[in-house]
């Protein structure tokens, strides 16, 4: 108890005097004795009968009343302990009384003394009902669970004082809207889709390997089954068709029911319809006639799938190999937003170079909490043939992993890895067709379809769940700043209680002093914030100018490259070679472009920490915000410089060079205006994130600083009203304090507790 040392501060306390080991009514005599002694007292009776025996046999030292406080201190230290019933206290405290209604005990060190004795029932009433400290019984869902202890606690805090019942609810309302986001990646024919239809229990999601979709699929929970469909808006169908396989492109246009859609979908704004599950097919099947599939940006597919409540979502995402660089982008960029993700590889053809690639940049450049690997189409292996694959697939991604981290390193990683096999199929018949399912001697059990679902409950709703953990440790963190602040109100009532009108005169004149000083460092700190969101735009104009000059240089050279090339073929009288020409334009791009784009990051992401720990703020998560690296920009820019070369080379010969040459910087400009349209972008929407978290913070600030000035002002207010109350008042005030303080205490007690259960045991079984 904070208090409790302030008021012993000058001494140490005298502990191992057994006083409490004897009979314990004649101890809890003695105890109430030693803890009446004020300095006043002391000096009347210090020579009394029951206090010299009390000297021979526990103390040796020349008596003073330094000692005697020493052994007071030691004596509520040891009240404290587990060992000490709560009855014992509550006789000492009755006995106490006793004392104080005889006269024998001054009013300030009476209720000094009442107080601790009140502090420390409340902390053993609360060991003693619940014992949540220990936390020794088994969470069946640890999320809901505690937090409705914690629910529990603040209503008790708010029923006795209402001070801060806004800020209770505002970290209650943050933790129950938490999100988990699940991605959900694989090549093509992976078997995700089937994956996920299992989970769903029906066949929902299509799995055709055509690659003709982009679209990303969500699912979230909702009582009702049903879907909607957003479609690509306008200046979003321009750039993907620059990216589009001119071959499909055509085709796609050649279809007149296909050119009317694109009328009546392909919108300035994204259109959004709701549609019955029946008709997703109709939007999503690369099958379908139609092609709407092509047109299709997002699905969100609603359904009261159980995994899904608690705001968790599950993202299907297009295939890692899609020739179609929007998808992939969309992939890249979903997954970064992802918790988890379950990447599927097909047991069959498992840990290709582009899932490893994949996982090693997943793991590298995220902040996912887990990676869980999933070997589909289990079915048509043999027991040892599937094991083998298993096998080799960890061993493929440590031994790339030890190739760019230390041994060290590599097992933080594989902490974060889990492998299972699944046959996806087989769990799917098993709940949409179970006669079929056992005619072929398919069951779950045998697809190991609920380890699948034990893992992922495991991972977000159940005992060991570290996102639950990390939801109730961060609720926990803000309970406590709350209940400090509460502690700190308390002890200025405390203060004020029995002082007199010029000493709160005294202490509202300090306050008026404290607040301007507030009020100056915020607006300091607004004054920092202006100042820092100018640097900021200023250095990306600067950025802009740096990545135009390199870009133009990187444009010239390459330009030259593909000129000389193509005359080479046109003075041979051969038309050019397409695949030699993209392979030189993607080796130049690879060599310049991605130099470019890691000095641009390392520059921009610079500046931004430095900013950022001027500041001393860091985003919500505690990640600082950084800019990275998307590749697939220069896939997609390789695509739009080819899409718009190639078709047009052989419209030229060796005596039009000049056209030639305006033909490629044409072609160059168009690619090179997307690329860096992308970078500015992803640019200024990392500056806004940036600007936000500091608006944010400093709205925090200042809240937090108008609450405290008023609730203070309440406070002293309050106690210059009621500084003419009587004695036997401000007595029964001093013992309502006194018990709220006792809630207070218990309620840390119960914070600290769930905070320290939160973090540990967090592996996986």
């Amino acid at each position: 108890m904070e208090e409790l040392e302030e008021f012993f501060k000058e001494v140490y306390p005298l502990k191992n005097l057994h006083i409490m080991d004897s009979n314990l009514e004649s101890s809890s005599d003695k105890v109430a004795i030693i803890l009446s002694l004020d300095s006043k007292n002391f000096q009347v009776f210090w020579e009394v009968p029951i206090l010299l025996q009390f000297y021979r046999q526990y103390l040796r030292d020349t008596i003073s009343y330094k000692l005697i406080l020493q052994v007071q201190y030691g004596l509520c230290l040891q009240l404290q302990q587990e060992s000490i019933s709560k009855e014992f206290v509550e006789t000492i405290l009755a006995k106490l009384n006793v004392l104080y209604e005889k006269r024998l005990v001054e009013n300030k060190h009476f209720l000094k003394m009442q107080g601790f004795l009140q502090v420390i029932l409340g902390r053993k009433s609360y060991a003693k009902e619940s014992k949540i400290q220990s936390f020794s019984r088994e969470f069946q869902n640890f999320f809901d669970e505690s937090l409705e202890i914690l629910q529990n606690q603040v209503k008790k805090i708010v029923a006795s004082d209402n001070t801060m019942e806004k800020e209770f609810e505002i970290l209650l309302q943050r933790a129950k809207n938490k999100h988990f986001s699940i991605g959900v990646s694989g090549v093509l024919s992976s078997g995700k889709s089937t994956l996920l239809n299992a989970l769903l229990g029906k066949e929902v999601l299509g799995s055709s390997t055509i690659p003709e979709t982009a679209s990303l699929t969500i699912l979230k929970y909702h009582q009702t089954s049903y879907a909607e469909v957003t479609f690509w808006n306008k200046r979003e169908w321009e750039i993907l068709q620059k990216t589009f396989d001119l071959e499909i492109l055509s085709t796609l246009k050649a279809l007149p029911k296909f050119t009317q859609s694109l009328q009546e979908y392909i919108l300035e704004d994204s259109k959004i319809m709701r549609i019955p599950l029946e008709e997703l097919p109709v939007f999503t099947s690369a099958n379908h006639p139609d092609k709407l599939c092509n047109l299709v940006k997002t699905i969100t597919l609603f359904t009261p799938l159980e995994i899904l409540k608690n705001n968790v979502e599950i993202v299907d995402t297009p295939g890692l190999d899609d020739p179609i660089i929007q998808r992939e982008e969309i992939t890249k960029n979903c997954i970064k937003r992802c918790d988890l993700l379950i990447h599927a590889m097909n047991a069959s053809q498992s840990a290709t170079q582009l899932d490893i690639d994949f996982i090693l940049q997943t793991l590298e450049t995220t902040n996912i909490s887990r990676l869980l690997v999933v070997l589909t189409h289990a079915d048509l292996l043999e027991e040892k043939e599937l094991q083998a694959a298993l096998q080799y697939t960890q061993g493929s991604i440590k031994k790339q992993l030890l190739e760019v981290i230390d041994k060290k390193e590599l097992d933080l990683f594989m902490e974060r890895v889990d492998f299972i096999y699944l046959s996806s199929y087989p769990a799917l018949l098993c709940q949409i067709d179970p006669k079929k399912a056992m005619e072929l001697g398919y069951s779950l059990e045998s697809s190991n379809f609920q380890v699948f679902k034990d893992y992922l409950n495991k991972t977000l709703l159940g005992q060991d769940s570290f996102q639950s953990k990390d939801i109730i440790y961060t609720l926990t963190q803000g309970l406590i700043k709350i209940i400090k602040q509460y502690k700190e109100y308390l002890l200025l009532q405390k203060d004020l209680l029995f002082a007199t009108e010029d000493k709160i005169q005294k202490v509202i004149l300090e306050a008026k002093g404290q607040r301007q000083k507030a009020l100056e460092a915020y607006k300091l700190k607004e004054q920092n914030l202006q100042e820092y969101k100018e640097q900021v735009e200023e250095y990306l104009k600067s950025l802009k100018v740096f990545l135009m000059q390199q870009l133009d240089e990187a444009q010239n050279v390459l330009i030259q490259r593909l000129f000389d090339d193509i005359m080479y073929d046109y003075q041979r009288n051969k038309a050019p070679d397409n695949a030699r020409l993209e392979n030189i334009l993607n080796q130049g791009l690879k060599d310049f472009l991605v130099d470019i784009l890691r000095q641009y990051q390392q520059s921009l992401t610079k500046k931004i920490l430095q900013i950022q720990n001027k500041m001393q703020i860091v985003s919500d998560g505690g990640q600082l915000l950084k800019f990275h690296l998307n590749e697939t920009m220069l896939i997609k820019t390789k695509k739009q410089i080819l899409n718009a070369i190639i078709p047009k080379l052989l419209q030229y010969n060796k005596n039009q060079s000049s056209l030639l040459l305006e033909m490629l910087n044409l072609a160059f400009k168009v690619g090179f205006e997307s690329f860096i349209e992308e970078i500015v972008a992803q640019s200024h929407t990392l500056q806004d994130e940036l600007i936000l978290t500091f608006d944010n913070a400093l709205k925090s600030i200042f809240d937090e600083m108008n609450k405290n000035i008023a609730t203070k002002d309440e406070i002293l207010n309050k106690s210059l009203r009621e500084n003419a109350i009587t004695q036997e008042q401000k007595i029964l005030k001093q013992k309502s304090f006194d018990t709220f303080e006792g809630l207070l205490e218990e309620s840390l007690e119960i914070f600290r507790a769930l905070q320290m259960y939160a973090t540990r045991g967090k592996a996986y079984a």
